[in-house]
């Protein structure tokens, strides 16, 4: 192993001071290159990518980011953040190192309140703030030109770095897709050693007991990607932009957990969709996420111009457990800290139920009912969305649908005429409903009702008819 020596950092005491990493990071050429790449490799990758062009979206998670970064530090030069929502249901967060920071809509809407979806954000806005890709880069380079690496002036992720140029000259370059289970051991480990130091010293860890207890190799002995941890730094370090923005720790701890579960949720969902074929698509998923990994490798030259996208399993209870960071308690003294749930819900509501709402007489009953869900999902109980879930859930027909699906919707007409019982719409759709399963006397029932709530309704003598048709119908 090639190793460079002179190379020093400050030591200092955490307790009082910021967030550092950038505010000492002097931009060079080496940098200022791999903001270029970062710059061209997220044009690349979003070229065909779906992305939501609604500004009340992309404002909502922009102002989110902007109000954690205000706890932090200013982003380094030539770094801008730019928010870019792709539309996609899969949870995802990542960034770029030029500032571009990608979120999926399945996690924007996807969350229980607006703390859980700053917690998530505040990992990537760490990544960003704190510079820890510019400046590993620009000690490599030094380091694969010999002229030795120089200290960053007040870095506490610097021993860190230390070992991530060492890592690099060693193995020549940085594959992540090899590196997953040593992923897993770096959060497991740091766990198991923060918990240690709980037990004997019977107080809390601060970020730098982070850092120091990060382990360099997994149980096969082989050193670990420095990408990897990168991770669990970014995840404390945004831990702390979190309680001091105001954010209740604890919701921020919970948005990773609520990550795991859509996840868990759409892949059994395309499970039961794909059927036999869901591992082939798996397996080619793998093969093209793989490919990606090696053009970052001639990118970025050491795949540093995004952060990894992989959640690993342990990060969920991970993330957890730093909220007994002595920084997050100093912050959270006061108390009061911000959950966010009806600022959260109200966005949701504001951006999902006009949406559904024209998908669905747009007859996209599709896309409709994944908005319904998601309204209604995150505690929206409104005679609309309701019956917008009942409706999108059949679509015109109910004869295709399955007894579960029924079952369903005939809940949620029921439901959306509960929560507002001078609305007619409802009953129009049970008895629709009522008519496809052939339970014709509850069909003339839910007409009769339609009609006394909609007396003027365009198509009565039309209905009219029908209840007539129906009632022979159920003598038979």
């Amino acid at each position: 192993m090639l190793r460079i020596y002179g190379f020093c950092f400050l030591v200092f005491l955490w307790a009082d001071a910021p967030l550092t990493g950038a505010q000492g990071l002097e931009l060079n050429d080496d940098g200022r290159q791999l903001i270029s790449q970062a710059r061209q490799a997220f044009d690349g990758d979003l070229r065909d990518q779906p992305l939501v062009i609604d500004a009340a979206i992309q404002n909502y998670v922009d102002s989110i980011c902007r109000k954690l970064m205000s706890a932090g530090n200013t982003l380094p030069t030539g770094v801008a953040l730019q928010v870019a929502v792709i539309d996609s249901p899969k949870p995802m967060v990542y960034s770029y190192t030029d500032g571009h920071l990608v979120v999926s809509s399945g996690l924007v809407f996807g969350l229980e309140n607006e703390a859980q979806l700053a917690g998530v954000l505040a990992s990537q806005m760490a990544y960003l703030s704190e510079g820890y890709y510019l400046a590993l880069y620009q000690q490599i380079k030094a380091a694969e030109r010999r002229k030795g690496r120089t200290a960053i002036a007040g870095a506490i992720f610097g021993v860190l770095l230390d070992s991530a140029v060492d890592y690099t000259v060693q193995v020549q370059g940085i594959d992540l897709t090899d590196d997953i289970i040593s992923g897993e051991a770096t959060y497991s480990d740091t766990m198991k050693r923060l918990a240690a130091i709980e037990t004997a010293h019977g107080t809390y860890y601060s970020i730098k007991d982070v850092i120091e207890n990060m382990p360099a190799k997994d149980s096969q002995g082989r050193a670990i990607d420095p990408r990897l941890q990168f991770e669990p730094v970014a995840d404390a370090q945004g831990m702390i932009l979190c309680a001091r923005s105001g954010y209740d720790p604890a919701q921020c701890a919970r948005g990773w957990a609520n990550i795991q579960r859509l996840d868990h949720d759409l892949l059994k969902q395309e499970q039961q969709a794909m059927g036999a074929f869901a591992e082939q698509v798996r397996a080619q998923q793998r093969l093209i996420d793989s490919n990606l990994q090696n053009l970052r490798k001639q990118m970025g030259d050491t795949g540093l111009v995004q952060t990894p996208s992989h959640v690993q399993p342990s990060k969920a209870q991970f993330v957890a457990g730093l909220t007994n960071m002595q920084e997050v308690k100093e912050a959270t003294v006061g108390g009061g800290m911000k959950v966010g749930q009806r600022a959260y819900l109200d966005f949701i509501a504001h951006i999902l139920l006009p949406r559904a709402q024209a998908a669905l007489g747009e007859e996209r009953y599709d896309d409709a009912h994944q908005d319904f869900a998601t309204i209604y999902a995150r505690g929206v109980r409104s005679a609309p969305v309701a019956y917008g879930l009942a409706k999108s859930e059949l679509g015109d027909f109910a004869f295709g649908a399955s007894p579960a699906q029924v079952k369903r919707a005939e809940k949620a007409y029921r439901e959306a005429a509960r929560l507002d019982p001078k609305y007619a719409a409802p009953y129009r759709g049970l008895a629709e409903l009522y008519s496809d399963t052939e339970d014709y006397e509850a069909a003339v029932e839910a007409w009769r009702t339609f009609l006394k709530l909609a007396p003027g309704a365009d198509d009565r003598a039309k209905i009219e008819r029908q209840i007539k048709t129906l009632q022979r119908k159920a003598k038979r």
